[in-house]
């Protein structure tokens, strides 16, 4: 496999759980571009293109995220083999015709997932798996020509067009990171009680379980390589 330059565009607010996350699961060269604070690429000299999750939304009116969405139109349109998590999965469904939408709700925890038909960002993972989500916004409809990789009773957990795919769910995280950042999710929609519940079922097994979801990092580096050597997938 030819050496690979990604970019990490970090949306979450320079989160030092987010970093290391994607810089362990990633796993060749990386790098950073703090996007909240306006620091994008002055180019698209990369092998791969990563979006990291947020807490904020798509359809915020923040200047950095309408940038990112006009930097994103041209390294689609190049052809650049692009990764979103969470809400790099709802930027990009945006950037290519989709949309986002207030869930009213907040899918928390460790859900089950279904594949949907077959698809290289999540060969060799199971039919149905567990992975940790943390959102309270969706896409609520994928992008034209796009095609759905994942679901559940929330709804749209994956798609692919071309070189972009995208996942709503967190296979990046570890446990450290969720046992962090669950308790700050307490409000309206997520009493205490819930909270608890995930902590407690925040264990070394259910972490082995869900880390399944980690395969999909290298499967994606897999495509970008072949990218990069091949061209255009």
């Amino acid at each position: 496999m030819e050496r690979l330059q990604v970019a990490v565009l970090d949306a979450s607010y320079n989160d030092s759980h987010a970093r290391r996350n994607f810089r362990r699961e990633i796993g060749v060269e990386t790098i950073e571009f703090d996007v909240t604070r306006g620091d994008l690429p002055q180019n698209f000299d990369f092998d791969a293109i990563v979006v990291t999750g947020s807490r904020a939304s798509v359809y915020w009116e923040d200047e950095w995220i309408r940038n990112l969405m006009e930097w994103l139109e041209e390294s689609i349109e190049r052809g650049i083999p692009h990764l979103g998590v969470c809400f790099g999965h709802q930027i990009m469904a945006v950037v290519l015709g989709g949309k986002v939408e207030s869930m009213g709700d907040f899918e928390i925890g460790y859900n089950e997932i279904q594949r949907v038909g077959e698809n290289r960002l999540l060969e060799g993972i199971s039919d149905t798996f567990v992975s940790f989500s943390t959102h309270g916004d969706a896409v609520v409809e994928i992008p034209p020509g796009s095609l759905l990789i994942a679901k559940n009773e929330y709804g749209i957990q994956g798609w692919n067009k071309e070189n972009v795919w995208t996942v709503q769910f967190h296979p990046e995280y570890d446990l450290n990171t969720i046992k962090d950042t669950t308790p700050k999710k307490e409000g309206p929609l997520i009493p205490r009680t819930k909270i608890e519940k995930i902590l407690a079922k925040s264990t070394k097994a259910t972490y082995h379980k869900i880390s399944e979801t980690k395969r999909l990092f290298d499967n994606f580096i897999e495509l970008a390589s072949e990218v990069k050597q091949h061209g255009t997938n």
